[in-house]
């Protein structure tokens, strides 16, 4: 059985590069959505272990709009992709809830790894994550 993980982003180039991050790994199933609403509609109907969300072009105006659905769903990991992660970036993804905040160029070296870190913290946590 194969946890799903939900990409939400416009770019071809980012879904590619999380399917060569993925690829070959039964443990994971990736999910497309090209929208919010689209993103809360599959939150709603299955329980993903993480999803995937490109804040691309404008991330400190698209992050805001990221807390109402973390706050929906909080059993569900959140990982912010962004072109460049610098402080302001990272400070308002930590403030909306993100888990983790991952530069798109490295999506295929490091994407796996933080992929396995936070589900497995996902299995461990008793109650809502914090």
């Amino acid at each position: 059985m194969s946890d799903e993980i939900i990409i939400l982003t416009p770019e071809t180039e980012t879904r590619d590069a999380v399917a060569n991050a993925l690829g070959g790994d039964d443990a994971y199933q990736v999910s497309d959505c090209s929208s919010f609403e689209e993103l809360e509609q599959h939150l709603g109907a299955t329980s993903s272990p993480m999803a995937l969300i490109d804040v691309d072009p404008h991330p400190l105006e698209l992050l805001p709009r990221l807390s109402s659905v973390i706050a929906r769903h909080p059993d569900t990991r959140f990982v912010v992709l962004c072109q460049a992660v610098d402080n302001d970036v990272l400070f308002e993804a930590m403030q909306v809830g993100a888990r983790h905040c991952l530069p798109k160029d490295s999506i295929v070296a490091n994407l796996k790894g933080v992929v396995r870190r936070l589900t497995k913290d996902a299995a461990q946590v008793n109650g809502s994550p914090g």
